[in-house]
């Protein structure tokens, strides 16, 4: 019963977060390269807070990500509300060991889970190094990675700002599926990776 009102809640949000997401002029392009089943990793650039809702607004299957623990102990109401829309607490010191069992377990039971490889918000626009620890990842889990680009978030809501400055169109391309290749060490995947991911 409860799983089933968080999936309603849960579409709810979405539905608004899309209505939302129109008004601004947003586009998304690609969503057809997403499996309408089982795991994957949907691998973004990072621009700002925005990223994650809109991105799990605009995906027609619940996303997962990863958030600081102390998201949900700072705010009783913030971390129940995170919690309700797929959010997994982590720790960040525990992240190599805990972060990467919880995500894989995620991919393995047939998620999406939502993956930065950055590791964190751009401070210019630019897109960061990704760090390979991502195609690790996928690779135990056996899923693919999904590359995405987000365009636009940064003018609304850079890393240097205290709160949202302006309000302009964001765009979101999804690209076609990256399938791993064994054979390529992962530091080639995930330069691969950053490439397709800057050409979208």
């Amino acid at each position: 019963m409860l799983k089933r009102l968080q999936r309603y809640w849960y579409f709810l949000f979405q539905f608004t977060l899309q209505w939302i997401f129109i008004m601004m002029g947003g586009r998304v392009f690609g969503r057809d390269n997403i499996p309408k089943t089982g795991g994957a990793i949907i691998a973004s650039n990072h621009q700002s807070y925005l990223d994650p809702p809109f991105l799990g607004a605009l995906i027609f299957r619940p996303l997962h990500y990863l958030a600081r623990k102390e998201l949900f102990e700072a705010n009783w109401f913030f971390g129940k509300l995170i919690s309700s829309v797929y959010a997994v607490p982590l720790e960040r010191r525990k992240f190599n060991s805990e972060g990467l069992r919880k995500t894989i377990n995620h991919l393995s039971g047939g998620n999406l889970f939502l993956i930065f490889p950055e590791g964190t918000r751009t401070r210019d626009g630019n897109i960061q190094p990704f760090k390979p620890g991502i195609i690790m990842m996928a690779m135990k889990a056996g899923v693919p990675i999904i590359p995405t680009r987000i365009k636009g978030a940064f003018k609304i809501w850079p890393k240097t700002s205290l709160l949202p400055k302006r309000i302009s169109p964001i765009t979101i391309t999804f690209g076609k599926p990256i399938k791993l290749n064994p054979s390529q060490s992962n530091q080639e995947t995930c330069d691969e990776l950053y490439s397709r991911i800057s050409k979208l």
